[in-house]
């Protein structure tokens, strides 16, 4: 089988969801199975088996690892991008991995945004565990800190 843009992808909970694919076409050998995401976020479990059962999709998302990104950033950033990637077709592949750039800045180096897009992203990253995530303080929490002295 050659998984194209268009490329179906079978939900075993409920019917064929339509799933495009980034990049160029890949050689597999068996129908893939997807986690289904009516109405519901993929679990860290899920997405361990989702990457089990899809190699193909999982190589293709490992090509949107920066060179920079340790496995402590990347594999956060990975799960964000495999659980949400069922809302967005192959044209919206950018904004979805622009958004899981916003939600790692955030996390990890204290980045800050507009609330509706810090909302947006932490909904869509809901259920995720990071280890270790940084604490930051803004400066007029250093600077309230500092006159309380």
């Amino acid at each position: 089988m050659v998984l194209t843009a268009n490329t179906r992808w079978r939900c075993p909970k409920h019917a064929t969801l339509e799933k495009q694919l980034p990049g160029p076409a890949l050689k597999e050998d068996e129908d893939r199975k997807v986690p289904c995401s009516k109405k519901s976020k993929m679990s860290a479990l899920d997405v361990d088996d989702f990457i089990q059962q899809n190699r193909a999709v999982s190589d293709q998302v490992e090509t949107h690892r920066g060179y920079w990104e340790s496995d402590k950033h990347w594999l956060p950033r990975r799960e964000f991008i495999l659980r949400n990637m069922s809302e967005y077709d192959l044209e919206q592949l950018d904004q979805l991995l622009a958004l899981s750039m916003v939600w790692a800045n955030n996390v990890f180096l204290g980045c800050r945004y507009s609330t509706e897009l810090l909302d947006k992203v932490k909904e869509m990253a809901e259920g995720i565990e990071v280890e270790d995530a940084p604490v930051f303080k803004t400066r007029d929490e250093i600077m309230k800190k500092q006159q309380g002295r």
